[in-house]
């Protein structure tokens, strides 16, 4: 994209097209384990907010504080933290199925098995917004029945397509299907109109993760894609406010410096170097619309760290001038 078109979408960009908050909700959690034969995530116990943001319409993208590999307790992470992180790159471990001795009270994350991967769910379109997006829907890939619970054993997890959403799975026009898919159904709106939904799915975990790129460009297409951007405060974010801001004060040049940047600095797992980290006192969130019309969150934390909303512990770090220029007016 050239700077001066973006220069002129900076602070231009519809309010319908960003997501926006509608609601709130409470997971609980209580355990994140593994087991190599199962494709699934059940959660209770410790408590975390499950945010959503929505669009005017009422798309929304779930807040990465309730992704599966978000905030847990010491105890949650991996008993082989060793394996998490190595010579430069970071492992997403692997969703897994932990046991369910019938007493535990739990919660499902949205989440499908494809070709023995789970996707698990990230932006929720509908309406108008659905209807902008409809163009992204692909090749057809088989239908998930749904029905899969927090009761459900693992000979139900290892079904291809077995999900806890039902709807007409497909591929996204754009993106690999070994990192996004999607499922397009309908519903009837207040008015008793039938109107469509476009959710996505996204594989992130059991990945390796180098550099920014790996995930920012090889998956999300930021650079190839971006067209405009808005910043909510944390405040707003945590208040679900809907406050979005243009993020007119950064030129054009230092935005495309940014994201350079963040394309080319390391993952880190910052669990293991900052259990407080999420309550950091500064953050941000910065909303980048896409050619395509879809809207990529990155969540910013003081100390030059930026990460995607839906990968939890997982953010590379820019400290400089740049990451401070973009921050500061996101404040």
């Amino acid at each position: 994209m050239k700077k001066e078109d973006l220069f002129e979408c900076i602070g231009g960009i519809d309010d319908d097209l960003i997501t926006r908050s509608e609601s709130k909700r409470v997971i609980s959690v209580k355990k994140l384990c593994a087991a190599a034969a199962c494709f699934a995530v059940l959660v209770s116990g410790c408590v975390f907010a499950g945010k959503f943001l929505s669009g005017s319409s009422g798309s929304v993208v779930m807040n990465p504080d309730s992704s599966v590999s978000g905030i847990l307790e010491s105890s949650q992470i991996s008993e082989n933290p060793d394996k998490v992180s190595s010579e430069g790159s970071v492992t997403v471990p692997e969703i897994k199925l932990p046991e369910n001795d019938g007493t535990a009270s739990m919660d499902m994350i949205g989440l499908i098995v494809y070709k023995g991967k789970v996707y698990t769910q990230t932006q929720y379109y509908r309406g108008e917004d659905a209807e902008r997006i409809n163009s992204l829907v692909g090749d057809y890939l088989g239908h998930a029945k749904g029905g899969i619970d927090e009761w459900s054993d693992q000979d139900d997890y290892a079904e291809e397509l077995a999900s806890t959403n039902q709807g007409n799975v497909y591929s996204v026009r754009g993106y690999e299907t070994d990192f996004r898919i999607c499922i397009k159904d309908t519903y009837q709106d207040e008015d008793g109109v039938t109107a469509q939904t476009v959710e996505f799915f996204e594989n992130l975990n059991g990945i390796t993760l180098t550099l920014g790129k790996d995930l920012f460009e090889g998956r999300l297409k930021i650079s190839q894609k971006l067209n405009c951007l808005k910043y909510l405060t944390h405040d707003d974010w945590n208040n679900s406010e809907e406050n979005y801001i243009d993020l007119s004060n950064v030129s054009p040049e230092k935005i495309q410096e940014f994201i350079s940047e963040v394309d080319n600095a390391e993952f880190e797992y910052v669990w293991e170097s900052d259990k407080d980290f999420y309550n950091k006192e500064k953050q941000a969130h910065l909303f980048i619309t896409l050619d395509d019309q879809t809207v990529v969150e990155l969540r910013l934390l003081e100390g030059g760290y930026v990460g995607y909303q839906h990968l939890g512990w997982y953010f590379v770090k820019i400290p400089g001038e740049t990451f401070d220029e973009v921050f500061n007016v996101c404040q």
